[in-house]
């Protein structure tokens, strides 16, 4: 920055002094010199000068560290006066309530978490206007957890009010677990706050036990969409308790105890999703399946080794969309009695002691499909054994829309029908020159489980089929791009040699998703 001099009195002051010249330039200057009276003079004259400068100097330098102090208290109270009021002016400040909403809201994880009080209250310890704006949203304190054990020193009754009475008059959302019997009064205690507030529960997941009394909520649900409730024992009354509900369309039930129960008295015409974690047999499925028309998810898990069924024709379902079955035993007795026009997805995992109890699954499963006219988007199969009679291309020919495939034989033999490399060659798309038709040709998710029959050249070249294009295409020869593949328990030996290795990197790198697990040692 130039200095001004014209305005700037002490400048000037030191402009107007001059360095005087030496009145002995030229001369000797060793201390042995003899100089002259008139010599001395001149020296003591321009001394006295210089002098009398150096004060004048001083003085100023003292009124200039002055005004810099000055100065320095003056600037720190202007800069606290900016620090104190240019927040006032922030964007944050003018930013919508609604904004701050969605940015809060993702500090508040799911209600299922066991944690409490969550991650939100964190955020009303940052400044004043986080924690106004905080409490003054209702839905960031609607998530309600409560959760007793026998370690942790359960929840605070009182934090639990506080949290009810900022979440004002929001739905709820509400997880409550109870694992100890030692903590029945804090949870009576719990029950007595929450339980008259059930009329604003709008999901509910709950593990109870025996000494649950549910009685107060029954014709009190009119918000509950959604319930997850887990039982350590079968208690009818509980469940019951849930009769009417005219908003609920989402059920799970877990029963932590072996064997089949009876169902309860929940409003099965209008849910549209259920699920249970406990053993039916066959009929029961579908006499459940008969009290739901509207169910469009369905997950069960059956155990029958002697299916007696009474029904003479199968069930028709006719909003099922995704079908989700565990099965013990004779899974094919179950798949005979079932009519499902809309389904898109469908699961089965059978669980069978060994290969001799697996059903002989394949051709019920065909018949499901041919007979129902549906379009399957989705097929996960994890079997035991299947029929040689049968293959796996009759299966992809009756589901050519297939989206995306997971197959596991869990006792595949290496002469059967169904092992990995009959799959691999039934999925690999026929070059331009073989007049084979294109099996499940919109396939973009991959996932197989290997064994010891899979060759390792007919697994690339299947993958490599429906990643690269023909350059010409027909309509008959379209084959849709696959986007991921899966294969998993892979034998130690099969991908060791290098070109195979870099065939698979090589794909990756163009943005194939590629997965491979490897078999443990000892398998």
């Amino acid at each position: 920055m130039e200095l001004n001099t014209a305005t700037c009195a002490c400048i000037a002051k030191a402009d107007g002094i001059s360095i005087p010249s030496s009145p002995v330039l030229g001369l000797s200057s060793n201390c042995n010199t003899h100089f002259t009276f008139s010599q001395n003079a001149q020296i003591r004259s321009a001394l006295s000068q210089v002098h009398c400068d150096l004060a004048q100097l001083d003085d100023t330098l003292a009124h200039l560290e002055l005004v810099q102090q000055r100065l320095r208290w003056k600037r720190k109270a202007l800069q606290s006066f900016s620090d104190a009021h240019i927040w006032l002016l922030s964007s944050l400040r003018s930013m919508p309530v609604e904004i701050y909403a969605e940015i809060f809201s993702y500090f508040n994880r799911s209600y299922t978490h066991a944690s409490l009080p969550g991650e939100i209250l964190p955020l009303t310890h940052v400044c004043q206007l986080w924690r106004h704006i905080a409490l003054s949203i209702p839905t960031l304190w609607d998530q309600i957890t409560v959760f007793l054990d026998h370690s942790g020193p359960g929840t605070n009754v009182e934090w639990l009010k506080v949290r009810l009475a900022r979440a004002s008059d929001c739905p709820l959302s509400v997880c409550l677990q109870c694992l100890s019997y030692d903590k029945q009064s804090s949870w009576n205690a719990i029950l007595d706050i929450l339980l008259p507030v059930s009329n604003r529960w709008r999901h509910l997941t709950i593990h109870v036990g025996p000494q649950t009394d549910f009685s107060r909520i029954r014709n009190n649900l009119a918000l509950l969409e959604d319930l997850e409730i887990t039982f350590t024992n079968p208690v009818q009354a509980i469940i019951n308790s849930f009769d009417i509900a005219p908003m609920l369309n989402s059920v799970s039930e877990t029963s932590l105890h072996s064997g089949s129960r009876t169902l309860g008295l929940l409003p099965w015409t209008q849910l549209s999703a259920y699920h249970a974690n406990h053993l039916f047999s066959h009929q029961q499925c579908l006499d459940l399946l008969g009290q739901m028309p509207n169910i469009i998810t369905f997950y069960a898990m059956l155990e029958d080794p002697t299916p007696q069924l009474s029904r003479r024709s199968p069930l028709r379902c006719p909003q099922l969309k995704k079908l989700d079955l565990w099965s013990d035993y004779k899974l094919s007795h179950f798949l005979n009695y079932l009519e499902l026009p809309s389904l898109k997805e469908l699961s089965i995992d059978e669980c069978g002691r060994s290969a001799e109890n697996s059903s002989e699954w394949e051709p019920s499963l065909l018949s499901l499909i041919h007979s129902s006219s549906c379009v399957l988007k989705t097929l996960v199969l994890k079997v035991q054994s299947a029929n040689d009679q049968s293959n796996i291309a009759g299966l992809l020919k009756a589901t050519p829309r297939l989206d995306i495939f997971q197959f596991e034989m869990r006792s595949a033999k290496a002469d059967s029908s169904w092992n990995s490399e009959r799959v691999v060659q039934a999925l690999a798309a026929p070059s331009a020159c073989r007049s084979r038709p294109h099996l499940v040709p919109e396939l973009q998710f991959l996932t197989l489980m290997c064994d010891r029959s899979l060759l390792v050249h007919s697994f690339m070249d299947m993958i490599e089929s429906r990643w690269r294009m023909p350059s010409i295409e027909t309509p008959e020869s379209h084959v849709t791009r696959i986007k991921s593949i899966s294969l998993h328990r892979i034998p130690a030996p099969l991908f060791e040699d290098q070109e195979s290795l870099n065939r698979v990197e090589q794909l990756a790198c163009e943005g194939l998703e590629i997965k491979f697990v490897k078999l443990a040692p000892g398998w």
